[in-house]
């Protein structure tokens, strides 16, 4: 009579190690490739250490901060304004630090009063306004106003070189498939045509408790 040979427990042991650890290498494939990364965009690391940063910031001036819509909303524009760079490039528009700096003068002009009233500063009563729009929301750190506001003004300069809408969408969806964006699961996904979509739930970004305590 044959004997069936069993595995050896070491051996099982040795072998299950091996298939968790093949497992780890194709789950990992999957997601941005480095510990305490937010986003990947054309291989520039966007860390979650940025993005959460922004957002402690953010509930020392705005009330009743949504943290986790915070969050999406920060790496969103921090994407974006990877994305623009790159569409800048194509176009060759630019922006220089002087003109966000007499832009933000001229922001910061117009809303003066108001800020007065609001017992604020012209950057926190800005900072507010943008994170509190019932159009498009914008959680902009007030350290980070000037980078943002970049972004949007070079924003603009792409779009006065795109004849149309059609083909603005079709140009910012090739910018974004060239970039090759991968964002962490627990912000949610990079659609090119839409952009950051949350995950049912809110995904897995930190609470505002989380927040506090790190």
């Amino acid at each position: 009579m044959t004997r069936t040979t069993r595995p050896r427990p070491r051996l099982r042991r040795v072998a299950a190690a091996a298939a968790a650890v093949g497992l780890t290498f194709a789950l990992s494939a999957c997601l941005p490739d480095q510990v305490g990364t937010a986003a990947i965009v054309g291989g520039d690391r966007v860390s979650e250490a940025d993005v959460q940063s922004q957002v402690r910031e953010l509930q020392h001036v705005v009330p009743n901060l949504d943290t986790a819509t915070a969050q999406q909303g920060v790496l969103r524009d921090l994407i974006l304004a990877k994305v623009y760079d790159e569409l800048a490039r194509k176009y060759h528009v630019h922006v220089t630090d002087a003109e966000v700096a007499s832009q933000l003068d001229q922001i910061y002009t117009q809303v003066q009063q108001q800020a007065r009233q609001a017992h604020r500063t012209p950057k926190v009563y800005v900072v507010q306004q943008l994170a509190q729009s019932s159009q498009q929301a914008a959680y902009v750190a007030p350290s980070h106003l000037d980078d943002w506001l970049h972004a949007q003004l070079l924003a603009q300069r792409i779009q006065a070189k795109i004849p149309d809408s059609a083909t603005a969408s079709r140009v910012f969806v090739a910018a974004n498939k060239k970039l090759d964006i991968t964002v962490n699961p627990r912000y949610g996904t990079w659609n090119p045509s839409k952009g950051l979509q949350a995950e049912v739930g809110g995904g897995l970004s930190k609470t505002q408790a989380q927040l506090s305590s790190s």
